[in-house]
């Protein structure tokens, strides 16, 4: 019987399974300290999968994917790359990777932060939190009620730069991390934006971080899509959680950002 249930798992390494057509999600190209959504993609490690992908799959756009998936002619080592939100390393730092490998991409943007000059809220958050130096406790209004959170010690880049937010919180600031991070997403764009303004306030001015982590200027996505390597798609307009929309809300996310595109 105990034979029995090992030999599929001893025919995984004797005859290895055939590869099946795959779409690869990435966000950020970017060395970051604290990165608890696993976002960031280091630039070294993108060289090192497209050259993978380059050897050992047929890379396609996301609409020749998609169409030859409905046609039946779809390799079965097929490969498609998508980036989601619009971070202006994608450009920096993805784009001249992606031509040197010749590797297709697709990025959707949330285009109401484009032309933004901080980084995108949920990222601001992260570094406040969890990197920056700065109060032990915090008082912030969120829809008209206070949500008072304990910090407790400063942070701690060792136990930051491995913890991911689906896993247990090892400090008090990861935990007031993640019911932060769950308050905002709940919120209109105003109210998140109201709430950040808190946060940033109590930071004593170390928030608004600009660099290669923030959205894209509408100039640097036409750069993006010059030459026809980069394709650009809708990825709603402020960056909701779309199933906890109404129908009209749910068409001005997606058409608007889609007009936009």
């Amino acid at each position: 019987m105990r034979l029995g249930r090992a030999i599929p798992w001893i025919m995984r390494y004797v005859q290895p399974p055939q590869p099946k057509p795959v779409i690869l999600m990435y966000h950020r190209i970017a060395d970051e300290a604290v990165d608890p959504w696993g976002l960031a993609v280091s630039p070294a490690r993108f060289e090192e999968q497209l050259k993978v992908l380059r050897r050992t799959r047929h890379p396609l756009t996301l609409v020749d994917f998609v169409r030859r998936f409905k046609d039946g002619s779809l390799p079965a080592h097929a490969v498609a790359l998508t980036f989601d939100d619009g971070y202006a390393d994608n450009l920096l730092a993805g784009k001249p990777r992606l031509a040197a490998a010749d590797v297709p991409a697709t990025v959707f943007l949330a285009t109401g932060y484009l032309d933004r000059p901080e980084e995108f809220w949920w990222d601001e958050l992260a570094r406040l939190l969890l990197h920056e130096h700065g109060p032990q406790s915090l008082a912030i209004e969120v829809s008209g009620s206070v949500m008072s959170l304990d910090l407790g010690t400063e942070p701690s880049a060792s136990d930051n730069r491995t913890w991911t937010a689906w896993s247990n919180p090892l400090t008090q600031r990861q935990a007031a991390y993640v019911v932060m991070w769950r308050a905002l997403r709940a919120l209109s764009r105003s109210d998140c934006e109201d709430a950040m303004a808190g946060i940033r306030s109590a930071f004593a001015g170390r928030g608004r971080h600009s660099g290669s982590g923030r959205p894209m200027k509408r100039q640097e996505v036409a750069e993006l899509a010059k030459g026809g390597l980069v394709t650009i798609g809708a990825h709603s307009v402020t960056h909701p959680a779309l199933t906890g929309l109404g129908s009209g809300s749910l068409d001005r996310e997606i058409i608007g950002s889609k007009l936009t595109c």
